[in-house]
């Protein structure tokens, strides 16, 4: 059975690939993408060792990233048409995903991306090194630190991500952790007040998945607690949105989603600021 990887760009804390298949043997390597009829958003295949590639046979066009030893991008070929070939020095493994894929998620040659395993959690506690599972790296498999920078500190945002999708959880933690946010997390709605309340969390991060109704309840009752927290809705189909709540995809920039997290933790500050005056 193959392994499938989410694929992350830890140089922009974007998510590159939601689901790619990692062909690591002659077998998979050898059959790629053949056969599919497509290859949707959020897919792709990870060939290694792979510096170069073809698409014979292939009934449809995508973008092929070139990656070396430690998974940095040299090359990226955008909209491969069948019956081509292509090819980098020195690249070590090649990432396949849809054509326009690496434009629209902002990828560019110089980004380093990992490959994390949706089944493991980021460890982290407060004052100490963060970490996450990493492919492609000088060990494969072994475990990368994020950095002595990203380390949270006393002062840090602390953030709390409420969702039963590990791979989201497991994501968002890394990319939070990565820009100096102290993180906990809950793996489901009916936790988030408790544990945003016992882990003194000033924003929270709610998945809402399919059921915008649920996360609709859960922010009634963040908005009752005291001191008051900061909320994030994040959801598959974040335009049906909530009437007073703004709701955000999912796995769509990281950058907007860490906007919103200092806007809420602005206005939290504020709200709080008002609290105490009154």
């Amino acid at each position: 059975m193959a392994h499938r990887k989410l694929i992350v760009n830890l140089t922009r804390g974007t998510v590159v690939c939601e689901e790619a298949v990692l062909a690591d043997n002659p077998a998979l390597r050898m059959r790629g993408l053949l056969g599919r009829r497509e290859l949707p958003s959020g897919a792709g295949m990870l060939l290694r060792p792979a510096p170069a590639i073809h698409s014979v046979g292939m009934r449809f066009a995508f973008d092929a990233l070139f990656l070396d030893d430690d998974l940095r991008v040299l090359r990226i070929v955008e909209g491969l048409r069948p019956w081509r070939m292509a090819a980098q020095r020195g690249a070590h493994s090649v990432l396949e995903i849809a054509s326009g894929e690496s434009a629209r998620r902002g990828v560019a040659v110089g980004d380093r991306l990992a490959l994390l395993d949706p089944a493991e959690r980021v460890e982290w506690s407060a004052g100490s090194m963060a970490s996450c599972r990493a492919g492609g790296g000088p060990g494969d498999g072994e475990s990368v630190p994020v950095g002595h920078a990203d380390v949270p500190d006393s002062d840090s945002m602390r953030v709390l991500l409420a969702a039963s999708d590990r791979r989201f959880r497991h994501t968002a933690s890394l990319l939070l952790t990565r820009r100096g946010c102290a993180v906990s997390v809950a793996d489901s709605l009916d936790a988030a007040a408790e544990t945003a309340t016992g882990e003194g969390a000033e924003v929270v991060v709610l998945d809402a998945g399919r059921s915008l109704t649920d996360a609709a309840r859960t922010v009634a009752v963040l908005e009752t607690l005291t001191p008051p927290v900061g909320v994030i809705v994040v959801a598959d189909d974040p335009e049906q949105g909530l009437l007073h709540l703004p709701v955000l995809d999912r796995w769509g920039s990281f950058d907007i989603l860490f906007a919103a997290i200092e806007e809420a933790h602005r206005q939290r500050v504020h709200r709080r600021s008002l609290v105490e005056r009154d």
